[in-house]
């Protein structure tokens, strides 16, 4: 959503990093490949290629609480709203 986001602005003549706590997400980009998800990976890329370049990395989730913190929580209230 967010690579949508930033192409539809036009915001995309600029190199994207991508940070991620999920070592199989960066895996798969990195390899253009998804033993599950590969039409989810493939509108990623797609995506990808519509900037001049990009980075991912992995960030654990013990190096980046606040953020994992806050995705928990937002995740139990799509949770909640969605039984």
């Amino acid at each position: 959503m967010a690579l949508r986001k930033i192409i539809k602005n036009g915001w995309n003549d600029e190199i994207v990093l991508i940070h991620s706590d999920s070592q199989i997400v960066v895996d798969s980009v990195e390899k253009n490949y998804s033993k599950h998800y590969q039409p989810i990976l493939d509108e990623i890329l797609q995506s990808l290629e519509q900037f001049p370049s990009y980075f991912i990395k992995h960030i654990a989730d013990k190096d980046n609480r606040e953020a994992h913190s806050l995705v928990r929580q937002k995740m139990l209230t799509v949770r909640k709203y969605r039984d």
